[in-house]
């Protein structure tokens, strides 16, 4: 929890030196470390207390020259870039979906590769009457995809992404043909 007391303008400015230097060391004692008023320019208030409490609110204080007291300003705050909304599952990924747990637990350790091969072998091999079912069900998912993400479109990745991430892959597999540890999170 944060040990910065919130001081408002009215009271901050009511106060002169000696009431000021009085609170600060009164607080320095309790908390048993140095303390110093910070104005906040953007929530319109004073705060005291220890530098170490200002970082951890996620700021940075700057001393302006002739300015009376330091200024505690925010970390910006990150745009909201809005979430990325998946595409509708087609009949063949609806397929994965539901049969990739049942072939790893056959097989533990096959890996995502194999496993999509094994699938695909599987998908192309089933009945009209399956890959129809599926399809129903892939219909029912874009539809219900449709109805809540009605301005949806599809967007593919630009050359230079795909460029991107196909480096990255082949950076991994050189680095397993030569033995190299790839660690990854």
């Amino acid at each position: 929890s944060s040990k910065l007391l919130k001081i408002l303008p009215s009271l901050y400015n009511e106060l002169d030196v000696g009431a000021k230097a009085g609170f600060a060391n009164l607080y320095m004692v309790e908390l048993g470390m140095p303390v110093l008023y910070a104005r906040d320019t953007q929530n319109n208030c004073y705060y005291l207390g220890a530098p170490c409490d200002f970082f951890a609110k996620g700021g940075m204080l700057v001393s302006i020259p002739g300015a009376a007291e330091v200024i505690f300003i925010h970390r910006p705050e990150k745009p909201a870039f809005p979430a990325k909304i998946p595409r509708p599952p087609n009949a063949y990924i609806l397929y994965r979906k539901e049969r990739h747990q049942s072939i790893k637990a056959q097989r533990p350790d096959i890996t995502n590769n194999e496993i999509s091969q094994v699938l695909g072998r599987l998908w192309n091999s089933e009945t009209r009457e399956v890959r129809a079912l599926y399809k129903q069900m892939a219909d029912q998912k874009k539809a219900e995809h449709r109805r809540q993400y009605p301005d949806y479109q599809y967007r593919p990745r630009r050359p230079s992404e795909r460029r991107r991430r196909n480096n990255a892959s082949s950076d991994r597999s050189t680095a397993a043909t030569t033995g190299t540890q790839q660690i990854t999170a």
